[in-house]
């Protein structure tokens, strides 16, 4: 388990690192909030177990390593996707890209810091004498992951019911916003008057914000397309977690929801829904 944590760190350095650099901003790379990317741990656990005890010739390491990194981040991308109906990554639109999970040029270069930390590095970690006390602190240390495991996973289901959501409400303000297109005097029926922010704060106490509004007279639209609104600004301001959870994995893609996902994701420009009547 030594290996495992110490190359999870090691991963998460160095992913953070690149993503920081890319985005000129720092970003806390990985599914986790701790310092640690499990994928990488997993892969250099693998090669420590099967491929690191053989010797083997530098190119054979590599070969190795290659297929290993591939293989792991194919199969992590499946695994969340089969769970969540999600790509944590999608390199879809690069060459040499293995149905958006994988990407050979990647895994090549995985496979080669791979191949030299074996070579190079794990000698020297493998004969390095550990402090009596580092088994408990990796016990500790492999629960906690564990706990920010399952607050990664609540974390995720929340962001793709908030990407529901928003792509609900901008398809409710398209239907409305055309509802009010056919009124006759549109211009005085978006005017927000007492009446309307009455029907606002009815529609919030009441709790049938999320039933149908196929009801609603057309003199009540205008409050119906300012709350759309207000709630569409209000969910476009994700949490902290999640702010956290788009900044590591930018080739992030949830299926039908790649609108609401761009208004999230950091240092894109926001789209607005507008309240004034338009021809669709």
């Amino acid at each position: 388990m030594t290996s495992f944590i110490f190359y999870s760190f090691l991963g998460w350095l160095a992913q953070s690192i690149y993503l920081s650099f890319k985005s000129r901003s720092p970003v806390n790379a990985g599914f986790l909030l701790l310092p640690f990317c499990p994928m990488y741990g997993f892969c250099m656990l693998f090669l420590v177990t099967f491929a690191y005890p053989h010797n083997l010739p530098l190119p054979l390491l590599f070969l190795a390593c290659f297929v290993t990194a591939a293989a792991i981040e194919y199969y992590t991308s499946l695994l969340f996707e089969q769970a969540f109906d999600l790509l944590l990554w999608d390199y879809s639109i690069y060459d040499l890209s293995l149905n958006g999970r994988t990407v050979v040029p990647w895994s090549a270069f995985w496979g080669a810091v791979a191949a030299l930390a074996l070579t190079y590095v794990h000698p020297e970690v493998e004969s390095f004498q550990l402090p009596h006390w580092i088994p408990t602190l990796i016990a500790v240390i492999l629960i906690t992951m564990i706990a920010d495991f399952a607050f990664g996973v609540d974390t995720l289901r929340n962001l793709k019911h908030r990407l529901a959501e928003m792509t609900g409400l901008r398809e409710k303000f398209g239907d409305y916003l055309r509802q009010s297109n056919a009124c006759e005097t549109p211009r005085e029926m978006l005017e927000l008057n007492i009446y309307a922010n009455s029907y606002i704060n009815a529609v919030h106490r009441k709790g049938i914000f999320t039933e149908s509004y196929s009801d609603i007279p057309a003199e009540h639209l205008a409050a119906t397309l300012a709350l759309i609104k207000t709630r569409h600004e209000n969910l476009s301001r994700p949490i902290f977690a999640e702010r956290r959870l788009l900044g590591a994995f930018p080739l992030l893609k949830v299926y039908e929801q790649s609108v609401s996902l761009h208004e999230l994701q950091p240092h894109k420009k926001k789209i607005q829904l507008d309240a004034d009547p338009i021809d669709n």
